[in-house]
């Protein structure tokens, strides 16, 4: 029985080795691809790296700094819409990136014509690029362990003492719904963010979801809007101005 559980283990590690060696190589694969990008970015191949980079996101690969370095690319090339969407990938993926807000800014300057999205209060910044710093499920986990290990503290040196007991609750309360509450604003800048880049030439908000429907306010390509509903084929958007109205869903790009 022994020799047969001998060999079972080392059957194991056999077959664990080159699974190792695929996944590494993968990896590095995927790696090599945003190595040789910023490569040709630096070249000053920019056609170049925007494929490249295009496969890093498809193969999953994907980063602040990678969609900063290919909004990098796009603007150098004249795709000054799709340079914005991939700007506001960036911040999706990192609210506080100073780089991506910079950019974005800076063509914003040079494209006076670009509607920008909407200015946010600044505890409402805040509050997003400290959601940011980790994921949704971590937050969760950060609740749950902050609760467990504060209940032991006070259970171990307070069992009896109610007075201690109560603020110790009112505080346990807290941090959970603060950090749930960071959870679920780190969920929805992933998950369900709102921001729709205008990436057709000539688009018109309309009034409703039809093209004969009258025209609204017309809409720069690199234009943000926000997406409130949807019909098929269309999207009901709201402008940095405060318009509403209706677009082809093949007018923008979801963010």
């Amino acid at each position: 029985m022994f020799v047969i559980h001998f060999l079972k283990s080392k059957l194991k590690l056999f077959l664990l080795i080159p699974l190792s060696i695929i996944v590494s190589m993968h990896l590095l694969g995927q790696n090599s691809i945003v190595t040789k990008a910023d490569q040709e970015l630096r070249n000053q191949n920019f056609t170049e790296a925007i494929q490249l980079y295009q496969q890093s996101e498809s193969a999953g690969l994907i980063s602040t700094d990678m969609y900063y370095n290919l909004s990098l690319a796009q603007y150098q090339s004249d795709q000054v819409a799709q340079a914005v969407v991939s700007l506001q990938k960036a911040l999706k993926l990192n609210p506080g990136n100073i780089k991506a807000a910079k950019q974005y800014n800076q063509i914003l300057n040079d494209h006076p014509e670009i509607e920008p999205s909407q200015s946010e209060f600044f505890i409402t910044q805040t509050w997003k690029k400290i959601a940011a710093v980790f994921m949704p499920s971590t937050w969760m986990w950060i609740s749950l362990l902050t609760m467990l290990i504060i209940g032991s503290i006070f259970y171990r040196y307070f069992p009896s003492d109610i007075r201690r007991q109560k603020p110790a609750i009112a505080i346990l309360a807290a941090l959970f719904l603060i950090f749930s509450m960071l959870g679920i604003s780190r969920n929805v800048q992933l998950y369900h963010n709102k921001t729709i880049v205008i990436t057709a030439r000539d688009t018109t908000i309309k009034v409703g979801p039809d093209e004969d429907s009258p025209d609204l306010a017309p809409i720069t390509s690199g234009s943000v809007v926000y997406y409130i509903n949807k019909l098929p084929g269309w999207w009901r958007v709201k402008n940095s101005y405060g318009d509403e109205g209706w677009i082809q869903v093949t007018q923008g790009t979801r963010i």
